[in-house]
């Protein structure tokens, strides 16, 4: 619902007007505990692995976006525009996106350590491979898959 309803805000040019909330079924007068309670339960349910969207490195802590789910830019877009309306409205939201995703809209390019601060565990295991000699990553009869940019497709080498 939530998402429907920024998408008809957006459509209508209506994103910098103060936010309103009220939850269908309960009496109450938004002074901004509302609000906050409605970031909170909107990001747990966005970030829960269950919706698909994102994706929670235990190691790390930090978020990152479910490559199975890259085909919905609307979607991501709205919940750029959710996270963007709780700025605006002054609330702080419980999850955390690695640094890489501000360089990135900075246009900055990614590094290795970028893939540590994300990754910790794959770093670790590709800065090994790294440092291998080819007869001895030979000798470990590994595969990878890689996921390629047109069509979406896996392909072994």
């Amino acid at each position: 619902d939530t998402l429907v309803q920024v998408n008809r805000a957006k459509e209508q040019g209506e994103l910098r007007k103060p936010l309103k909330v009220k939850f269908a079924g309960e009496e109450g007068v938004d002074e901004g505990g509302v609000q906050k309670e409605f970031f909170q339960l909107l990001v747990r349910e966005l970030f829960n692995s269950d919706y698909g969207m994102f994706v929670y490195d235990e190691t790390s802590r930090l978020h990152w976006f479910r490559a199975s789910h890259m085909d919905s830019d609307t979607e991501f877009e709205l919940v750029g525009i959710l996270i963007g309306l709780a700025i605006y409205n002054a609330h702080i939201l419980e999850f955390s996106f690695p640094l890489v995703l501000y360089k990135k809209l900075m246009g900055a390019k990614p590094t290795f350590e970028d893939l540590t601060e994300l990754y910790p565990e794959v770093a670790s295991s590709l800065r090994k491979l790294m440092l291998m000699t080819a007869e001895e990553v030979e000798a470990c009869c590994l595969t990878f898959q890689v996921r390629g940019t047109v069509g979406h497709t896996c392909t072994t080498v």
